[in-house]
């Protein structure tokens, strides 16, 4: 039994809340590092204190809302919160910043993990900030290992720039914006991951990545979908596709008919999405979550509307590339995807 085992123990004696708040401690003590680093100790937190927290932290441009299973950005506009009686603040070191959960001020538990996360929050973000900074001696070299119009010497001098050798298997991150990444982008963010491939290949791991970043969804009502397409799930068929889609030179038929049938956030297109997202209309009904025989009735009706069948294997298809097809038409031109 180490010593801090010991000491919760006597204080249990004593002060049984101390002590939970205490034991809550030791799951803080992770040696979280980098990008990833902010993330897990966010979810944590959420989960110790049992409360959604946010973290406020314009200095790092980041305004953050986390639960015990996920971070999500708060949108540009949205409510943020604000520090009051519901929402107990922690300030970040350095003033660059807070840390806000909802509930009692006198909620010892919760008081403690948040005023130690706000702690370690402040070393963490500085590492995210220097991760995602190029370094003196690898600044565009990065770029430059993945242009395929780059000399085989020029690529050769950018890897060795890197640390990398040719043969050496890694993953490119694309993230909105014109910079290639190695390191693994937060778990908020839209990204598009290539394959695994040497590091001589990295201009086709660059491309990858940026096909399959069109194909990302922000994940929120209106846009329902996966924030993070790895080249390797979707194919070369979808990745050929988002390299060679034009919006407006030809409407598809079947978007049309998607968009006509009702909105992503509507109960039709939250039941499609869950369609083309399962297996079955069990699985697709207890994700909505409705009755499996309440969403029999309504596909019935949705794929009068569609007019095809979205239960038939060839029909499924034609729902998975009409939900592609539109994202896509929505990515189509914002700013860092294309």
């Amino acid at each position: 039994m180490d010593a801090l085992t010991r000491l919760v123990a006597r204080i249990a004696d004593v002060d049984q809340e101390a002590a939970d708040a205490l034991r809550a401690l030791e799951g803080l003590d992770s040696p979280w590092t980098g990008v990833a680093g902010v993330d897990e100790c966010l979810r944590t937190v959420a989960s110790l204190a049992g409360s959604v927290v946010e973290l406020h932290a314009p200095a790092h441009g980041l305004w953050l809302r986390a639960s015990a299973t996920r971070v999500d950005p708060i949108p540009v506009g949205a409510e943020r919160h604000t520090p009051g009686p519901e929402h107990p603040l922690a300030p970040l070191e350095g003033g660059v910043g807070f840390l806000l959960r909802r509930g009692d001020h006198d909620d010892l538990l919760a008081s403690v993990v948040t005023a130690r996360a706000a702690r370690l929050l402040g070393p963490l973000l500085d590492e995210r900030r220097r991760a995602s900074a190029p370094t003196d001696a690898g600044e565009g070299a990065l770029e430059v290992a993945v242009d395929p119009g780059a000399t085989p010497e020029d690529r050769l001098d950018a890897l060795r720039r890197l640390r990398l050798r040719p043969e050496q298997t890694l993953v490119l991150h694309a993230v909105p914006g014109p910079r290639p990444s190695l390191a693994p982008p937060p778990a908020w963010s839209q990204v598009g991951v290539s394959r695994p491939r040497p590091a001589s290949e990295l201009p086709i791991a660059w491309n990858e990545a940026r096909m399959a970043l069109r194909l990302t969804a922000t994940g929120e009502a209106d846009d329902p979908g996966e924030r993070w397409v790895r080249a390797g799930d979707v194919g070369s068929g979808l990745l050929a596709l988002a390299a060679g889609f034009v919006a407006g030179a030809m409407r598809s038929r079947d978007v049309v008919a998607l968009d006509a049938v009702g909105a992503p956030d509507s109960p039709a297109g939250r039941a499609l999405t869950a369609i083309s997202e399962t297996t079955t209309i069990r699985s697709a009904a207890e994700r909505i979550p409705v009755h499996h025989s309440t969403l029999q009735r309504q596909v019935k009706g949705l794929e009068r509307e569609l007019g095809w069948s979205v239960t038939e294997p060839a029909g499924r298809l034609r729902l998975d590339l009409a939900f592609a097809l539109r994202r896509l038409e929505r990515n189509y031109g914002r700013p860092g995807l294309y």
